[in-house]
């Protein structure tokens, strides 16, 4: 048995371990690395943790840098924390390269002959990434890159959001430049990646 945390949120779930003299692994994930948060977390558990207590990464960019970060805080205890590299977990067999782009792009109703620049995303300001930044860029590298095509991919989750963003890209004369999908299968995402150039 093991105690598993999305997060180095930990030190709940070790004082109950250790409370209980439980022989039970606790395991943290990081996905991103916010040394603000992980230094209040690893301050919180490093008297609580045992050698059977794990972090787990998704990347090894992420694992070096939490390495160098405890290295640099010069604390006996750190050294003894033991780390794993777990990358997220992706069907090779449906991310994969197209056989056919072009045919592919006529089957989504895409450009086969624009290089085609990938966003996807929540269509919401509030729980995903604004899109005004990125079409501005976009905008401004249109004139350096005419043979291009922004194509902004996501389920909408805010109406009135998507309606100023069709407001601008109309205001901006970019409506020809920039297509919005809005309405797809979570099931064949992939395919818009097999899609892009970029």
């Amino acid at each position: 048995d093991v105690a598993f945390r999305p997060s180095l949120d930990l030190e709940k779930l070790l004082i109950l371990r250790n409370r209980q003299k439980a022989n039970l692994p606790i395991v943290g994930f990081i996905h991103t690395f916010q040394v603000k948060i992980i230094f209040e977390s690893i301050l919180k558990i490093l008297s609580l943790k045992t050698s059977l207590d794990s972090i787990i990464f998704a990347s090894p960019y992420a694992e070096s840098v939490f390495q160098k970060f405890t290295a640099s805080l010069h604390l006996p205890s750190l050294e003894k924390i033991s780390t794993r590299v777990i990358p997220f977990g992706l069907d090779l067999q449906k991310f994969k390269p197209a056989k056919n782009k072009a045919l592919l792009r006529a089957k989504l109703k895409l450009p086969t002959d624009k290089t085609i620049l990938l966003h996807i995303s929540r269509i919401n300001p509030f729980t995903k990434m604004d899109l005004f930044p990125l079409l501005k860029n976009y905008a401004a590298i249109l004139s350096q890159a005419p043979d291009t095509v922004l194509l902004i991919v996501g389920k909408v989750h805010s109406p009135s959001y998507l309606r100023e963003i069709l407001n601008y890209l109309a205001k901006k004369k970019l409506t020809k430049n920039v297509q919005i999908i809005t309405k797809f299968s979570n099931h064949s995402i992939e395919q818009f990646y097999q899609a892009a150039d970029i």
